[in-house]
Formats: structure tokens, sequence, C-alpha cells
């Protein structure tokens, strides 16, 4: 069984970043999804950096980004 880890994301890449470098470490990225409330060059580049799958959803909310 596969299970994929989506992690709706707004104004927050200090604590996105930190969920990276955890995650990281568990070896977890490659089933991870990070979804952005809003444009946010910073978090995408980290999100990249990370070897991430990320994407903006069409409005913030975690209803609409889940």
């Amino acid at each position: 069984m596969r299970v994929d880890v989506i992690v709706p994301v707004f104004r927050d890449n200090a604590a996105l970043k930190q969920l990276l470098e955890l995650s990281a470490e568990r070896e977890i990225l490659k089933r991870m999804r990070v979804v952005f409330g809003e444009p946010d060059a910073a978090g995408q580049a980290l999100a990249e950096r990370c070897g991430v799958i990320w994407t903006r959803a069409e409005r913030a909310g975690r209803a609409s980004q889940m």
C-alpha cells in the first residue's frame, strides 16, 4: 500500500523547512506533496531543493489545499 502525505502551507516557510529536514532523515520526501495557499517563491525553491513535489492551490485554505 502506498500512502502520500499532503502538506498545506500558507506563509510558514520556517515550519516547512523544519518539516522537510525531519522528513529527509526519515526518507519520506518522495511521498510528500506540498500545496501552497498563495504564490511563495522562497517556499517553492525550498521544496524544489529537497526534491518534493509541490503545487499551488487555486485559493488559500486548508480544505482547498487538501
